[in-house]
């Protein structure tokens, strides 16, 4: 799995422990912490910071990011839901300003370059899905405030957003539905879709919520988290997933 320097844990061990319940194991990759190809069998682009926008030729914004308030419902995966929030936040590095990480930007580029010549199965988060787009030629919405004039732009952990997942596609496959709940922390989206992907999945406003590789055997990005809800079985189905096209490339 990919992440950042600094920060980032949360995502981290939430990753590792999906992987290890698939049946994996998982190792972590950052600008500091290089990789050798030959030794991976798939690759989890995690999330994170913006992605320079220089690479999909855009000029950098400054947003404000807000949350919205969610009444609370005292059960058990809510319990989980809020102890991976509160963890989440406590040990998230955070910035006034637009985030970018440039080195991890040249690390995960190159990486990617190597899964696709490789055929590794690759599952994009968040940024890492957005990272699949930019890669394929794609460009983001840096803000997609504007879509949220009559809904409001969740912030939360929990699956509260609904998303349709177009039939036929890797993404229905692998969660077994055309329809579900996910959880949103993201302030960017996919904007023009990439060479050789497609959209599998968005939200009744449009904004894309997973996109797919035409050809590729495993290679899918999404933009909610599935790692931060271990407690939800449809979540845990991308792990499986990706350990099942993972164990026909193992070195």
């Amino acid at each position: 799995m990919t992440g950042p320097d600094e920060g980032g844990d949360p995502a981290w061990y939430c990753t590792r422990l999906m992987i290890w319940l698939s049946g994996g194991k998982a190792v972590r990759i950052t600008p500091s912490r290089g990789y050798a190809i030959a030794a991976l069998s798939g690759v989890v682009f995690g999330g994170g910071a913006d992605i320079n926008p220089v690479r999909y030729h855009d000029t950098l914004l400054e947003t404000i990011k807000t949350e919205s308030k969610k009444v609370p419902r005292f059960d058990f995966k809510f319990i989980v839901s809020i102890f991976l929030w509160l963890t989440r936040r406590i040990f998230s590095v955070k910035s006034s300003r637009a985030s970018l990480d440039i080195k991890r930007d040249e690390l995960e580029f190159a990486l990617l370059k190597d899964c696709v010549a490789k055929h590794l199965p690759v599952l994009g988060i968040c940024r890492g899905g957005q990272l699949i787009n930019v890669f394929f030629g794609g460009t983001l919405y840096q803000t997609i405030s504007s879509f949220y004039t009559e809904t409001p732009q969740l912030r939360t952990v929990r699956p509260r957003k609904k998303i349709t997942i177009e039939p036929g596609t890797l993404l229905a496959r692998i969660l077994k539905r055309t329809q579900t709940k996910v959880n949103s922390l993201h302030d960017q989206a996919v904007k023009d879709i990439g060479e050789g992907l497609k959209i599998s999945a968005r939200e009744p406003n449009g904004v894309v919520q997973a996109i797919e590789h035409q050809t590729h055997p495993f290679l899918i990005g999404v933009q909610w988290h599935p790692e931060f809800m271990p407690q939800f079985k449809i979540q845990r189905r991308f792990f499986r997933s990706l350990i099942k096209a993972a164990s026909l490339k193992t070195p």
